[in-house]
Parts: structure tokens; sequence; C-alpha cells
């Protein structure tokens, strides 16, 4: 129950994001400055050439929604990350949406520990899921 909310809710961000014009697609590093709190790597690809067509220009507006995008991605990570009892964010993420007008994206989560170490605690395979995002 909990994974899918996570999966619904990062359906949700990449979404709102895009919709913002916000370049979605790349490596997204977040950092945080307690060293006891991992880093996250989040990889957003997508076979789509639409998907690529959004650059950050440079703007302050630009930007702030930028970074409201990492922020909202780490936040939603590292809490369930912190409830990996419930979810386990690691691995590839299939974003899928129902619209012609919405890439498709796959996205993989790793973390790392300030110090370099893996933080991974699930399979040395990764898991992989499907999301389907609804109509909204």
């Amino acid at each position: 129950m909990y994974d899918e909310d996570v999966r619904g809710d990062l359906g949700l961000i990449v979404l709102e994001a895009f919709a913002h014009d916000v370049p979605v697609v790349g490596l997204h590093v977040l950092t945080h400055q307690d060293p006891g709190v991992p880093d996250i790597a989040v990889d957003i690809r997508s076979d789509d050439p639409e998907a690529h067509d959004r650059t950050h220009d440079g703007s302050e507006a630009a930007a702030r929604r930028l970074e409201a995008f990492e922020t909202a991605l780490q936040d939603l990570l590292l809490t369930a990350y912190a409830e990996d009892e419930l979810a386990d964010p690691v691995g590839v993420w299939r974003l899928e949406f129902p619209s012609p007008h919405v890439p498709d994206w796959s996205v993989e989560i790793s973390f790392r520990m300030s110090d370099g170490g893996s933080s991974e605690r699930s399979a040395p395979e990764r898991r992989k899921r499907h999301a389907t995002a609804r109509d909204s």
C-alpha cells in the first residue's frame, strides 16, 4: 500500500515539473547538509524527444522551479527511505501516463552515504516497478 503511494507521488512530482517546463530528464544528485543522511542519485530518462526539449533558461524563476522539483523528490525519497519497512525507493521505476501528450519516464534511484559507501538495502538485482498515473 505505502509503495503505491510512493509510486503515485513520484509520478505526480515528475508530471507537475514537466508541466511547468522543468528539465526533468537527466541526473539529479540530491545532497543533504547532515552527513548522516544519504545522498540520492535520481536518473530520469525518456525515449520521447519532447521530454528532452525542456532546458533551464537561466532565469531566477526557472532556477526556483528546478529547486522545488529537486526538493520535492528529496523529501519523498528520504521519507520512503526512512520508512524502509513500508517501501524501498531504490531501483528503477517506470512512469507511464495515459495521455499521448505526456512522455513516459524511467526513473532510477540510488542512495549513497557521504563517505561514498552504498546504503542500498534491496536485493543485488534492482527491482523494477511499473507506475501508471491516472488522468486528472
